[in-house]
């Protein structure tokens, strides 16, 4: 006694202070965030009860964890005739996707599932490379690179290259 005050914070910034319920000697605060940005990946919220002046308050702090789709998703190997038989090393850049963006190369809207390719990921950004030898029949095909994050909903971008095989 009294009852406590349940106040949410980011950073100093009051959120929320609200008292929600308060059943006996139960009191709480639930935060709803109507708008979440990337900018609160990795922040900090923190949940803070005090009572009397006469102690100090109770603090809890919690991790944001976001999953989003990326950003961006290009094919960085300059644009250019490709030799029908011969191996061309071709790249696809994401970013902005937590966690990390899955690259997959499609042929015609098929997936090349044989293909060889090698894959870097950092902490903002998937790399893959394709090591794809084109016949003369794909001359005028359309090589599509697609980012996706499977832990989002509709989190997938492509970016697609018609290919000149000569």
């Amino acid at each position: 006694r009294p009852p406590p005050k349940v106040i949410w914070f980011h950073g100093n910034r009051v959120l929320d202070q609200e008292l929600e319920t308060s059943y006996g000697d139960e009191t709480r605060n639930r935060l709803y965030l109507k708008v979440v940005s990337r900018a609160l990946l990795h922040d900090t919220l923190r949940c803070e009860a005090t009572s009397s002046e006469l102690i100090d308050p109770v603090s809890r702090n919690v991790s944001i964890e976001l999953y989003l789709k990326p950003r961006t998703v290009d094919i960085t190997t300059t644009p250019g005739p490709l030799s029908a038989g011969k191996t061309h090393q071709l790249q696809c850049v994401t970013s902005g996707s937590v966690p990390p963006a899955r690259i997959t190369w499609l042929l015609e809207g098929e997936s090349l599932r044989d293909a060889v390719t090698s894959t870097a990921e950092t902490s903002n950004t998937t790399t893959s490379v394709l090591s794809f030898r084109p016949r003369s029949a794909n001359n005028g095909e359309m090589l599509t690179c697609r980012a996706e994050n499977k832990r989002f909903l509709g989190g997938l971008l492509e970016d697609r290259r018609r290919l000149n095989v000569t």
